[in-house]
């Protein structure tokens, strides 16, 4: 789907897209289900990034020791991040 965001793209909503819509509304809508912040509880972060794209989550222990999501943030890294990556490995 992140392909359909792309200004010179032109938007078709494949099969494909379907599928993975309904997978992510399955996976944003079913346990672990995020909770609201804390403020008394010690927080984490847990981070990736890749050549492709950067990812991370905020979260929390619960009273049982569960740990439950607070925030997600995701994004795809643009050509020039990509490009820029590049010349830092090699250098």
């Amino acid at each position: 789907m992140r392909q359909l965001l792309r200004n010179d793209t032109k938007f078709t909503c494949t099969d494909k897209c379907t599928t993975e819509l309904e997978e992510l509304k399955v996976a944003l809508t079913s346990n672990p289900i995020m909770k609201p912040l804390q403020p008394n509880r010690s927080v984490y972060l847990t981070v990736d990034a890749g050549m492709d794209g950067i990812g991370s989550m905020l979260w929390q222990l619960d009273n049982d020791n569960i740990p439950h999501v607070c925030a997600y943030l995701s994004m795809a890294t643009t050509p020039n991040q990509k490009m820029a990556t590049l010349s830092i490995r090699n250098v």
